[in-house]
């Protein structure tokens, strides 16, 4: 692989990058060793990692200071045209039970905060270590978790819950499509009921405070998952399927929020418009990634910068202080 020449300037304009975008990043995430070395790669490929470190130091933050509450109410209407969240929100609330408070949505978000947490440390780590070449091939990681188990944390329920769980599915593959200003995106491989390739968005708008990811799951066994979790102003929402060499087919769709129950009774029309939504997102995050994929390999074909054919090894040690956080602790 060519490694172009070390300058000051590479990493004066990732840094300067890093503090723009959606929330001003921090240092304190460890997932993984920085290199001593910064390569003068393509200033298409910093500035992409300067976008992905500000959009997930915005999650983090966005998800450590919380929202009061979920607002599902918006003066959106439905239209003939693709549907937004906007949207959804507004059937979520036309189909919400308001005096009647969700129950089991703390469980629910804390595993959705500990899957942002796991994903988010490996790419992390992949950034750390190999800067703006983690645009390039892909990642075989492995784990250290021996901080959970420190004096600090061993006995805290709620990190031994989610680390117990993230242990047996952190993904053990993974590569960096790309980023633009608001979004980044990863892919990646990992263990659940059987094994998952799943495609991911990490977003965060400033201006209306929402951040979080979406992740879309394709299981070898035929299984299908569309999820959308902003942690921030808490409301989740998720689809069901299956899928083969004709498509995706969803079957069913869930809406979560702390503050009311969400009736699933859905009528004809609103499933129609839940399920659009959904596959019009698969849709656009896929296409996404292929673009960023094409893009980026025809910079480093530009550039002269070989894409190794072998995946590159990643450590990641995730910072549980950093979970803490996320769990309102």
């Amino acid at each position: 692989m060519k490694k172009l020449p070390v300058i000051a300037a590479a990493l004066t304009v990732l840094l300067a990058l890093s503090v723009v975008g959606c929330g001003q990043p921090s240092s304190e995430h460890t997932g993984g060793t920085t290199g001593e070395e910064t390569f003068d790669y393509p200033e298409e490929f910093v500035t992409q990692i300067g976008y992905a470190n500000a959009i997930f130091d915005g999650v983090y933050a966005g998800i450590s200071r919380g929202a009061s509450s979920a607002v599902l109410a918006s003066s959106a209407r439905v239209t003939e045209e693709l549907p937004t969240i906007s949207v959804i929100k507004e059937i979520a609330d036309k189909h919400a039970v308001k005096e009647e408070k969700n129950q089991s949505y703390a469980n629910l978000e804390r595993s959705y905060v500990g899957d942002i947490f796991t994903y988010s440390q490996l790419q992390y780590a992949i950034m750390d270590e190999y800067g703006a070449g983690a645009l390039v091939g892909g990642f075989n990681a492995s784990y250290d978790w021996s901080e959970a188990n420190s004096s600090q944390w061993s006995d805290n329920a709620d990190i031994a819950a989610v680390v117990g769980f993230q242990r047996s599915v952190a993904p053990d593959t993974a590569s960096f499509p790309g980023a633009v200003e608001g979004r980044t995106y990863v892919t990646q491989t990992h263990r659940s009921t059987s094994r998952v390739t799943a495609y991911l968005e990490y977003y965060c708008d400033e201006n209306t405070g929402e951040s979080g990811v979406t992740t879309i799951n394709y299981h070898e066994n035929g299984r299908y998952e569309y999820h959308y979790c902003d942690a921030a102003t808490h409301f989740i929402i998720a689809a069901f399927g299956t899928y083969d060499e004709e498509g995706v087919t969803l079957s069913s769709f869930n809406v979560n929020a702390p503050y009311t129950i969400v009736s699933y009774e859905f009528s004809e029309e609103d499933r129609t418009i839940l399920f659009n939504y959904a596959e019009s997102e698969r849709v656009r995050i896929e296409s996404r990634i292929a673009e960023l994929d094409e893009s980026n390999a025809a910079i480093a074909e530009r550039e002269g910068i070989e894409i190794p054919n072998e995946p590159r090894p990643v450590a990641v040690s995730p910072d549980i202080s950093a979970l803490a956080s996320l769990l309102g602790q």
